[in-house]
């Protein structure tokens, strides 16, 4: 029940991350601005949240069905890593996804320690995004 819990935990994670403002800079790397990079992360964020907006409703109780929404919610970040060619934004956004497959290798398994790190990464991953990509990730949500 503990591990529904943080699936569903990390699923609604996903959708509120909400920008504090973040400017990002003009850096760029060969082929892509971190604004670029920045919209492709927004608009990920934007889909991710109209497909699982309703996630914890639908998961219930069933940890298979928790498991499963979190495995197509990695997929899908991945999906858009080959659309994200500047560097920093994609260091970021890598982070964030491997934070997402460190959660579900750990509903795995019954250590609750392994659980809340891989929120607290989940969590931070998602700050630091936030500070790179702020206005593009507040957008996607609205």
């Amino acid at each position: 029940m503990k591990r529904i819990m943080a699936l569903s935990a990390a699923a609604l994670m996903v959708l509120g991350l909400s920008a504090c403002g973040g400017d990002p800079d003009k850096s760029a790397s060969a082929d892509q601005t971190v604004e670029q990079g920045c919209q492709v992360v927004g608009d990920k964020m934007s889909e991710l949240n109209a497909k699982y907006a309703d996630a914890q409703s639908e998961v219930g109780n069933d940890e298979g069905k928790a498991k499963e929404m979190l495995a197509n919610m990695v997929s899908s970040m991945k999906s858009a890593s080959s659309d994200i060619t500047n560097t920093e934004v994609s260091e970021a956004w890598g982070k964030f996804i491997d934070a997402y497959s460190v959660l579900t290798e750990a509903t795995s398994s019954d250590d609750m320690d392994k659980l809340t790190e891989a929120m607290t990464a989940i969590t931070e991953s998602g700050a630091g995004l936030e500070e790179l990509c702020g206005q593009y990730i507040s957008q996607s949500g609205e």
